[in-house]
């Protein structure tokens, strides 16, 4: 559509005028002729007609009709032929809008003209007329812009990249734009180290060097036997068993990498010409490499004892300990205690009854269990190795023969117990000794009053337990010989009660619990120090550890080998339940801690701690409604405890060091 520019408009109004003329004077020859238009002759006298007045004929005007419209008129742009020559508008032209200067136009803003306005010209190729560097030809910048209107967008710039190794892969870090490559720039990104020619993508890897070649992100490690070192540091990468520091053993290879094979393993002792069992050299096969005599095809010499040609077996049979076992079956034939069958003495590393080895009882503990009122279930010995219980041996049965509280010699080869012996008072208790090996019980004392926790000294000659007149009267301490002389009282206090003493592993020590006025109630923990068990108790020095009130710290016990910490139940009064605290008595001023809350899955009280033997360890009984069962916490992880034998209803009372 044209715009309504000044021209136009003049033109427009220059039409009316003419037409308001030719009007008027139409009008005028009507009115004088009676009739419309004009006639003339032409050159052959003949009469034409001039319909529109405009001064051509019909015969010379391309529209009689139209009185604009005649041979040489302006031609105008109202779509017609004004001059009669063919053609429209011939004289007129659009023009486009040169905004930014840069000779081209828009298209999307147009004019008609005869000639060129202002700032407007004939193209419309212009795709940003905005941006005097935007237009078809122009030269394409790096400027995010379709500069020569070609629909791409900075098509001739590229980004480079630092090549600084000059190994044809550049830098990601370091980059540049431009038309073309400037010196030292690659089109390429992907090198890893570009201080360096040899590593690129395109490299070659070394293997366990500690270098990326080929920057796939990691060095090639190549270990093919898997023995976790890599075929640089291997002296045979495909056997598992050679490789820096391993075990020679005999097998034809350099096992420890040490350029010598089946070095030392190869020993014929007593020259015999028989290498010893296990021998890299043949014959491997003197089943005594320390007598000459003995080998395979030596002469077998009857009657002694020796296997001298190595065929496994002792031609002629002995009983040389006349115990009644030939030498076939004894496993000493030497030893006239020592035989299949033979009563095994626990914990003396002999193995008595040939069973293949000592029988080992570390643990002491006594069974019991709540049906209205306490039934004793009995009292037992056995292993306890790293969480497993085994070998459990029974001391006393069920039954009215009531032991409890045992705990072991320094030997380990008896007990000591508190036990309410039938054949005395009834409702005493007294302190015994059992043999483990004859189940032999010896009174200790038994003089009709209430004893019971005793505990063996580090000598092994004295015993520290509990001295009560009966059952319910609070308890003093005491110290007996074994063998039951010189009974000698600790304490002999009227209104506090003092329980669960044991010497330290150390010597010098006894550490108990005392309470005010009852067998129940808050308890502190002391300790009496002294150079002599043997000198008077007036000389020893009693000192309160704990000194709370609002705690409860009770039944403390050593650790062992070294006697440094103590473990002890400590009740703090939230829910009533015990639980298990450590203190640390190396460093002076350290103070208890809070060590162990229980098993998280129970709300039970958890007391009566123990160190295992070798200090890793805690043993815990799990006080529960109505039996106590046996919890192992390794000490430097208190969350990983286990129960031993749950439910068996094991109430620990002493552990052997």
């Amino acid at each position: 559509m044209r715009e309504n520019n000044p021209e136009n408009i003049y033109r427009i109004i220059s039409i009316f005028f003419l037409m308001a003329l030719l009007i008027t004077s139409l009008s005028f020859s009507l009115a004088a002729c009676g009739g419309s238009g004009g006639t003339s002759k032409n050159d052959d006298n003949e009469e034409t007609v001039d319909a529109d007045d405009d001064g051509y004929s019909s015969e010379d005007d391309c529209n009689d009709n139209n009185d604009a419209v005649y041979p040489g008129a302006p031609e105008l742009n109202d779509g017609m032929d004004n001059d009669c020559d063919g053609s429209v508008d011939e004289d007129w032209s659009t023009y486009y809008l040169d905004d930014d200067g840069d000779g081209y136009g828009d298209a999307a803003s147009s004019t008609e003209a005869t000639s060129a306005p202002d700032d407007y010209v004939t193209d419309s190729t212009d795709c940003d007329d905005a941006d005097a560097t935007v237009y078809p030809g122009a030269p394409e910048l790096n400027d995010e812009k379709d500069n020569d209107c070609d629909g791409s967008v900075d098509e001739d710039w590229s980004t480079y990249y630092l090549d600084d190794d000059e190994d044809g892969y550049g830098d990601a870090a370091s980059s540049t734009e431009a038309t073309s490559a400037p010196s030292g720039y690659v089109t390429d990104n992907t090198d890893c180290d570009d201080t360096n020619a040899a590593v690129n993508p395109g490299a070659a890897e070394i293997p366990n060097n500690g270098i990326d070649e080929d920057c796939s992100g990691a060095d090639l490690v190549i270990d093919n036997d898997n023995d976790t070192y890599n075929s640089l540091e291997d002296c045979n990468d495909c056997n598992p068993d050679v490789y820096p520091g391993a075990t020679e053993i005999c097998d034809g290879y350099d096992n420890n990498c040490d350029e010598s094979i089946d070095e030392s393993l190869s020993t014929d002792a007593d020259g015999d010409g028989h290498y010893t069992i296990g021998s890299c050299l043949w014959p491997a096969d003197d089943c005594d490499d320390g007598n000459p005599n003995v080998h395979p095809g030596a002469t077998e010499i009857p009657d002694n004892g020796i296997d001298d040609d190595c065929n496994g077996v002792v031609d002629t049979v002995v009983d040389n300990d006349s115990d009644g076992y030939d030498s076939d079956e004894d496993c000493n034939d030497d030893d006239d205690t020592i035989y299949p069958g033979a009563t095994e003495i626990p914990n003396n590393g002999v193995d008595e009854d040939c069973s293949g080895a000592d029988l080992i009882l570390n643990v002491v503990y006594h069974k019991w269990h709540h049906d209205g009122t306490y039934q004793f279930d009995g009292m037992f010995a056995a292993k306890l190795i790293n969480g497993v219980l085994s070998d459990e041996t029974i001391l006393l049965p069920a039954g009215g023969n009531i032991g409890r509280w045992a705990s072991f010699s320094p030997d380990g080869r008896s007990v000591v117990f508190s036990y309410e012996n039938p054949g005395k008072t009834s409702g005493t208790q007294g302190i015994y000794i059992m043999d483990l090996a004859t189940k032999a019980i010896t009174e200790v004392i038994d003089d009709g009053k209430w004893h019971m926790l005793p505990r063996f000294s580090p000598e092994g000659n004295l015993i520290v337990f509990e001295y009560a007149d009966n059952r319910t009267a609070l308890h003093d301490l005491a110290l007996i010989n074994k063998d039951g002389t010189n009974l000698k009282m600790i304490t002999e206090t009227a209104d506090q009660s003092e329980e669960w003493a044991s010497f330290s592993p150390l010597g010098g020590n006894i550490i108990f619990h005392r309470r005010e006025g009852s067998l129940v109630g808050t308890a502190d923990i002391f300790v009496f120090e002294f150079d002599d068990v043997s000198s008077d108790v007036s000389t020893w020095t009693l000192t309160n550890l704990t000194n709370t009130t609002e705690i409860s710290e009770e039944d403390p016990w050593y650790s062992r080998p070294y006697g440094l910490m103590i473990a002890f139940d400590a009740n703090t009064g939230d829910g009533g339940l015990y639980e298990t605290w450590i203190w640390d008595l190396e460093e002076e001023g350290t103070e208890p801690s809070r060590y162990f809350l229980g098993d998280p899955k129970e709300t039970y009280s958890f007391s009566w701690p123990m160190f295992s033997a070798d200090g890793q360890s805690l043993y815990i009984s799990a006080n529960k409604t109505t039996t106590t069962d046996l919890y192992v916490v390794p000490i430097n992880d208190p969350a990983g405890g286990a129960y031993v034998a749950d439910g068996e209803h094991i109430f620990l009372t002493g552990v052997l060091y």
